[in-house]
Order: structure tokens, then C-alpha cells, then sequence
């Protein structure tokens, strides 16, 4: 592996899992702070809330859906165990439990619908970090991949397209096991490349990528954790199990709100 320059990665030389060349702006997945100011509503806006919370809801489960149909009319051939991680996702979504918890912290609480994601998440990650039960720890995850692609719904979609140049998107840096929320689009997110530690993809996931035609590199070190979100990298990866190569431009880096 070669490093240099400012953030740490000029060039970096991993092992490819998915051919592919594409180029954008990094952001780190799995580590996410749901952190904000808390923001209350007015009683009598309560109902607005919700509505807004189930269309969000509702564009999260409409993305996913889309994600299934673009499998089954490609009909790759490893396309089953992709298949079932969208379904689960979808199952996430449509989970009653983190639904109602939202739901009542709106009611209840009148907290907005960004605040009350926030709080269920941060319980459910505090839950994950007390106990040594792996379930909670996949749980938090879960709710962490499903909580951003909502949240995105909240956002003003227009916002995203100055995210991004024509021809790029979103390089996602993977420091944990990666799950397949954090690969789909959600918002101003549109993952063209992953970059991660040995073994942070399972096949499954693979199968996705290599369904999507999403280039990913594995790098035996880890990715470096001067890496930044919104530093630009270009991701060149060979037939699968053959070169894959991160480069980074220290003088297109800038930092993203994330």
C-alpha cells in the first residue's frame, strides 16, 4: 500500500471484490453521531407531523421497492441473495416496533419527526453498547441504516444535486460491517464505490454490488481514518480478486455537513 499526501491516502492499493472505475466525494457509513438540537411541536400539529413522518416512510419503502425491480429486470445471476437483503430492508422499514416508538414520541412528547428518529436511534445504539448480545448491536444498525434512508425523505431532495458533479457520486468508506441500507441512495447519498476493511462485505452484499455495477476495494490496513467526507476519490478496481486502487486530491477535499 502506498500513502502520501495530506490526508494520509494519495494512493492506496487494495484487492478489487467488484470491477469498476467511478470517482466522487468519500463519506464514512456505520458511524453515524445522531446528535441535533431537540425540536418540539405545537400540539396542534401533531397530525401534520405524522403525515410527514409516513411519507418520508413511504419514499424510503418506494426506493427500495424500485431497488427490487431493477434486480429482477436485469436478471443477474447471483440475484437471489440480493433479493433477500432488499427484502429485508424493506421488512425494517415496515417494522411496527420502531414505527410505533417514532410515531409515539410525536404524540406524546411532540417531539418533530427528526427529533423522535433521533432519540429512537440513540436508545437503541445506548442498548447496543451496554450489553455484549450481538442482537442489539444489529438491531442499532439496522435501525441506523433505515433511520438515514427516512430521514432523507425529510430533506429537500433539490439540495442533493449540488452534492455531486455529472458522472459522480458517493465514495462510502467502510470502517464495520456494512449492511445494505448503507448502499442504497437515500437523499443527496448516491453511492458509485466502497472502500473498506478485509472482509466488511459478505456475499451477499457482493451480489448486490456486482448487480448495481458498483466497483469496491478491499484494503488489508482498513481505510485510513485521515480519509475525510468530502474529499474526492477516484476508485479503480480489476476483475474481482485482482487490483483495486483508491486515489485521493488533497486539493478537491472539503468538508460535507454529515
Amino acid at each position: 500500500m502506498e500513502q502520501g499526501g495530506a490526508v494520509g491516502a494519495k494512493h492506496l492499493s487494495g484487492r478489487s471484490l467488484c470491477a469498476g472505475d467511478a470517482w466522487g466525494r468519500a463519506l464514512w457509513v456505520g458511524r453515524e453521531i445522531w446528535t441535533s438540537p431537540t425540536e418540539r411541536i405545537e400540539g396542534g400539529a401533531v397530525a401534520r407531523e405524522l403525515n410527514t413522518f409516513r411519507h418520508a416512510r413511504l419514499c424510503a419503502l418506494t426506493e427500495g421497492k424500485n431497488a427490487r425491480e431493477a434486480l429482477l429486470a436485469e436478471g443477474f445471476g447471483s440475484a437471489d441473495r440480493a433479493l433477500a437483503l432488499v427484502d429485508q430492508h424493506i421488512h425494517a422499514l415496515c417494522d411496527a416496533v420502531w414505527v410505533t416508538d417514532v410515531e409515539s414520541l410525536v404524540m406524546t412528547e411532540h417531539l418533530s419527526v427528526r427529533s423522535a428518529i433521533h432519540k429512537v436511534l440513540v436508545d437503541a445504539q445506548r442498548v447496543a453498547h451496554l450489553v455484549r448480545d450481538p442482537q442489539p448491536r444489529r438491531r442499532a444498525r439496522r435501525l441506523a441504516g433505515v433511520g438515514r434512508c427516512v430521514l432523507a425523505g425529510l430533506d429537500d431532495r433539490r439540495a442533493a444535486t449540488a452534492l455531486h458533479s455529472p458522472g459522480t457520486g458517493t465514495v462510502l468508506l467502510g470502517g464495520d460491517d456494512l449492511i445494505l441500507a448503507d448502499l442504497l441512495p437515500a437523499g443527496p447519498v448516491c453511492p458509485v464505490a466502497v472502500v473498506c476493511g478485509v472482509g466488511l462485505l459478505n456475499e451477499s452484499l457482493l451480489s448486490w454490488l456486482r448487480a448495481r455495477d458498483i466497483p469496491a476495494v478491499e484494503l488489508e490496513s482498513g481505510v485510513p481514518a485521515a480519509l475525510q467526507n468530502g474529499d474526492w476519490l477516484r476508485v479503480t478496481a480489476l476483475e474481482p480478486g485482482q487490483a483495486g486502487r483508491v486515489g485521493s486530491d488533497p486539493g478537491l477535499a472539503d468538508s460535507l455537513p454529515v
